[in-house]
C-alpha cells in the first residue's frame, strides 16, 4: 500500500506517487488531490472567474487525470501534466460557455401601464390562423 510519508522529499521526484497511482492506489489519488488542487483550482479560476465553473472544470481534469494516468510518460513533471489539464478543463468549460446561445426574456415579460396594470398592446394578428398552417 501507498504511504504518502515514504515520497522522497523534493518535489521533482514524483517516481514514487506516479508509480502508485498507476497501480489505482487509493491513497496515491488522495495525496495527488491534497497536493496538487489548490494550485490547479487558481488555474481554472485565473480563466473561468467564476467558483462553480472552476471547481466543476477541476473536478473534470482530476477525472482526466485519473482515466489518463498510465499514458503520462514522465516527459514534465506531473505538476505541470496537471496543470495542462486543469487549464484545458477549464477552456473546454469556457468554450462551452460561448456555445449556449442566451436569448433576453426581455419581449416576453408583461409591461405596465402607469398606473400599474399590465399592458396588452392592441395588435392586430399579422396572418390568419388558417395561413400558418
Amino acid at each position: 500500500m501507498f504511504d504518502p510519508h515514504s515520497m522522497p522529499s523534493p518535489p521533482d521526484d514524483d517516481t514514487t506517487l506516479l508509480a502508485a497511482l498507476r497501480r489505482g492506489d487509493d491513497a496515491a489519488f488522495e495525496t495527488l488531490v491534497r497536493t496538487h488542487a489548490s494550485r490547479m483550482l487558481a488555474a481554472t479560476r485565473r480563466i473561468l472567474h467564476n467558483e462553480d465553473d472552476a471547481r466543476e472544470a477541476l473536478q473534470d481534469a482530476y477525472i482526466s487525470v485519473f482515466r489518463h494516468i498510465g499514458g503520462f510518460t514522465g516527459g514534465s513533471r506531473l505538476s505541470t501534466w496537471l496543470h495542462r489539464i486543469a487549464v484545458n478543463a477549464a477552456l473546454m468549460k469556457l468554450r462551452s460557455r460561448k456555445s449556449i446561445r442566451e436569448k433576453p426574456i426581455d419581449d416576453l415579460l408583461p409591461t405596465f401601464d402607469e398606473t400599474g396594470h399590465e399592458f396588452v398592446p392592441n395588435e392586430p394578428w399579422s396572418e390568419a390562423a388558417d395561413e400558418l398552417v
